[in-house]
């Protein structure tokens, strides 16, 4: 557990941030952000098993960890969400990398579009003169 945001930054490279637990998949590595006695703290986490009752299970070095989705208050108020990032490596980057061609192909598109609508008004500037 750790609270030094380099440290945190160096360890989650090659991470994801999932924003549901059902997206997890059984055996991906998971680490994870949540509270301990009042501060936020990161974990190296584990191998994720399985999901209980607003819990997930994970295999770590030292055995088995369960940890909180949500924290809730008496009344069933989310008082604490945690944080989960799952280990992707080279697909996150293939992700990232599709995504990036995908938006230059549009913005392209995009492009294209305005050169023919600016040579069109050019030409109706032309005629009319």
């Amino acid at each position: 557990m750790s609270q030094d945001l380099s440290y945190i930054k160096n360890k989650l490279k090659g991470c994801e941030e999932v924003d549901s637990p059902f997206e997890i998949k059984k055996g991906d590595i998971v680490r994870y952000i949540t509270i301990h006695n009042g501060s936020e703290f990161f974990y190296e986490g584990g191998k994720y098993l399985n999901m209980l009752d607003n819990k997930i299970s994970l295999k770590e070095d030292d055995g088995l960890k369960k940890v909180p989705i949500t924290i809730l208050n008496s009344e069933g108020d989310i008082l604490y969400k945690t944080r989960f990032f799952v280990e992707c490596g080279e697909k996150c980057q293939q992700k990232t990398k599709n995504e990036y061609e995908k938006i230059i192909k549009n913005q392209q598109r995009i492009i294209d579009v305005l050169i023919k609508k600016n040579k069109e008004l050019e030409e109706t500037i032309n005629n009319l003169s």
